[in-house]
């Protein structure tokens, strides 16, 4: 998610659930960036055959952003003992009727749709373009995709990343105003791009974000270069 859309080989999160298992361990997913077809799956998890999560935790994708909701998914044995064992906590706008109902109109027209069957099949238009980035302009790094959930690695002068990811530099600030100015908003956290377009998004429109991508990072290789000279 936000650090940057690291992939894990199944085997890794396979390993985890059986450790969890073990030692009597909940394993608690958060799926707030990764839920409701981000992935090419309706949750994260479900890319890792064999993980299923104690409890994951939802919200973002879950109205579409058009109204706030969050909320926890559980087994039932968790469920039941929440049933007689209720925690003494309140929200004020917990079940809020409005956003609940946009909640259930997204996730019904996700369902209804096969949306996340569709993010999948865009998931090479979205891979190649990043991929093309990569290979033609020195401050980018690497590209990660799965689903529509991705992004670039900005790459300083001598290949190594452009900086940690908690710090600043002027070649960020440069990128996201260039960004900005040919009409395309997208969130650069640290060294990280990311490439997250809405879930519907066309081919063509897949492309033309390419096209201004290919554009503003000729204009970054510039600028990075004539920083360090």
């Amino acid at each position: 998610g936000s650090n940057g859309w690291l992939l894990p080989h199944p085997s890794y999160m396979q390993g985890v659930r059986a450790l969890c298992d073990e030692y009597g361990i909940l394993m608690i997913v958060d799926e707030v960036m990764c839920g409701f077809g981000r992935t090419g799956k309706l949750f994260g998890f479900m890319n890792f055959p064999g993980v299923v999560p104690d409890m994951f935790t939802f919200a973002k994708g879950v109205t579409g952003a058009f109204m706030p909701l969050s909320g926890v998914g559980m087994t039932d044995a968790i469920f039941d003992f929440y049933r007689t064992n209720a925690p003494a906590y309140g929200s004020t706008y917990s079940g809020h009727p409005l956003t609940v109902a946009c909640g259930y109109a997204t996730v019904k027209y996700i369902l209804d749709n096969d949306i996340p069957n569709r993010v999948k099949q865009m998931e090479p238009t979205l891979a190649e373009g990043l991929a093309h980035i990569v290979s033609k302009h020195k401050s980018a790094k690497q590209a990660r995709v799965i689903g529509l959930a991705g992004g670039i690695d900005l790459a300083g002068p001598q290949g190594d990343s452009l900086m940690h990811m908690h710090q600043t530099h002027p070649g960020v600030a440069f990128l996201r105003r260039r960004l900005r100015e040919e009409g395309l908003i997208t969130l650069v956290r640290g060294h990280h791009m990311h490439c997250t377009p809405p879930l519907i998004i066309s081919e063509s429109e897949i492309a033309m974000g390419i096209e201004i991508l290919d554009k503003c990072f000729g204009e970054l290789d510039d600028f990075l270069e004539n920083q360090s000279n």
